[in-house]
């Protein structure tokens, strides 16, 4: 038939809509290398947000020590939020 495409032309794109282009930028290989290694640094960071109040914790026996050293986690966040927004806008 002379509607038939020649035997060596490459298949046509399958378009996918909604959910099944979710993760479709995963099969870039330099993305996922990337993705890959920002969720591991991110967890690592979690953990170490867990890891110094309970390090102080335990070695102190005060929970004054936890506090403290958790409120000292979040306080350059808070002071310095405000001024880096002035300094974006």
């Amino acid at each position: 038939m002379p509607d038939d495409p020649p035997a060596d032309a490459p298949a046509p794109a399958i378009e996918r809509r909604g959910w099944g282009r979710t993760f479709e930028s995963l099969s870039v290989p330099e993305f996922r290398l990337l993705w890959s290694g920002s969720l591991s640094s991110y967890a690592a960071l979690q953990m170490t947000n867990v890891a110094r109040p309970w390090l102080a914790y335990d070695v102190s026996d005060s929970a004054f020590a936890l506090g403290l050293v958790a409120a000292s986690q979040g306080l350059p966040q808070l002071f310095m939020s405000p001024i880096g927004g002035l300094v974006a806008d």
